[in-house]
């Protein structure tokens, strides 16, 4: 992976579609979880893309390359929060599948999570990110990263709780 990395820092366009061919998915989950039409959703992929690859040559650690363009999306997801008066709500569809291959609705959790709270729980839990990667992709101290993780959790458990 760091070698594509490094042949897309010297400007191969084909290792950099490499790279985001491997990572569509990724960036289009994690999208979904904060954006709620879908428009906005490949909208803000594409600028992912773009600023992603006019920017390359400013990522310093070749093996961070995901965690960078995760950081990219999630702040153009932001300026398009900001840009919109009504709440975000997930798709109704998405869903997580566990490794015993049932699947619940993730939907009803994470619509009673603020943004930041989802995101979290997409990049810890779904997408696999430590505190500290996290802390790092959302600039924020590793201490908020478990609180909020925390205080997600709390709300799930007590939602959980209110529906039995």
């Amino acid at each position: 992976m760091d070698k594509l990395v490094m042949k897309a820092k010297k400007g191969d366009k084909d290792s950099f579609s490499q790279l985001i061919y491997i990572y569509q998915n990724d960036l289009y989950r994690l999208a979904k979880s904060r954006l709620n039409e879908e428009q906005d959703v490949y909208d803000v992929i594409q600028e992912t893309i773009i600023s992603a690859y006019e920017s390359i040559q400013k990522l310093h650690k070749p093996s961070s390359f995901k965690s960078w363009l995760f950081k990219i999306l999630i702040n153009k997801c932001n300026d398009v929060y900001k840009n919109k008066t009504n709440d975000i709500e997930l798709d109704e569809n998405l869903k997580l599948v566990n490794n015993s291959s049932s699947s619940f609705e993730l939907n009803e959790y994470l619509n009673i999570l603020s943004n930041d709270e989802k995101t979290i729980i997409i990049l810890h839990f779904i997408e696999g990110y430590s505190f500290k990667e996290i802390s790092k992709i959302l600039e924020i101290n590793e201490n908020t990263v478990r609180s909020k993780l925390h205080r997600a959790k709390a709300k799930i458990i007590n939602f959980d709780k209110e529906d039995k």
